[in-house]
């Protein structure tokens, strides 16, 4: 278990790490910068402070022989809960804060993606409308999952752009797609997945399944939570050379 508090301080230097260079980089820019970095670095110390609890009751043998499998079990549930929250929260604040930097750039190439309050079902439903019923009838499931389908200016839409624009590379967008897909399935599905999906990163392999629970090492959201700030930097880091030097697509 200490492992996990090593991978979690490795997560804690990078933010450190981001957060000081991206202070320097936006200081004089024009781009109003707020440093999510500092909020993932925040998180990443609650992180390591609350596992440090759970090692140290289970290092301290307080625990009867007949109970340890139960008391494991336990101990692993709660461990997924404090890195689930990392993960969580840490997505959530890249969300808020790549929105953030493409609304303070009026000229910004992405400027399009955000703000965007329309659904996919408000262009499919006057089509549905003019079907004949056998035919409505045929169509009620995709109707239900457009209906189900989030703004246009979710994340994907930002991030399926972004890919086209040169601020994520051919290498990364794939680990972004599979973060998003295990942030929405954590979220709002209790982490079974709603397709199947596989990706290796970093010599990992991971799997989600459509209809089964995801399973992997207790390390996951670890892992991905600092996969996810590190895509991240490296988008603001290119998304900082194009303010620079100006658009040109």
């Amino acid at each position: 278990m200490d492992t996990l508090t090593t991978k979690t301080e490795e997560l804690l230097s990078s933010a450190i790490k981001y957060a000081d260079e991206f202070e320097q980089l936006y200081v004089n820019s024009s781009v109003v910068f707020d440093n999510c970095f500092d909020k993932i670095k925040n998180q990443a110390i609650i992180t390591i402070e609350v596992l440090g609890v759970y090692i140290d009751f289970w290092k301290r043998n307080l625990i009867r022989e007949e109970d340890i499998n139960e008391m494991s079990l336990e101990n692993e549930d709660r461990i997924l809960l404090v890195t689930k929250a990392l993960f969580i929260f840490t997505i959530s604040a890249i969300e808020f804060n790549i929105r953030q930097i493409i609304a303070n750039n009026s000229t910004h190439p992405l400027i399009e993606c955000i703000n965007r309050k329309e659904k996919l079902i408000e262009y499919f439903n006057p089509i549905y409308d003019s079907l004949p019923e056998d035919i409505k009838e045929k169509f009620k499931p995709f109707k239900k999952k457009l209906t189900d389908t989030p703004p246009l200016d979710a994340i994907r839409r930002i991030v399926d752009k972004s890919k086209l624009i040169d601020l994520i590379t051919d290498s990364e967008i794939n680990q972004w797609i599979f973060i998003l897909e295990v942030r929405n399935i954590t979220v709002h599905n209790d982490l079974i997945g709603s397709k199947d999906m596989n990706i290796e990163i970093d010599n990992r392999k991971f799997t989600i399944r459509d209809k089964e629970v995801m399973r992997d090492d207790l390390d996951f959201f670890i892992f991905m939570t600092h996969k996810a700030t590190q895509h991240y930097y490296n988008w603001l880091k290119r998304n900082y050379s194009l303010v620079k030097h100006g658009y040109n697509f």
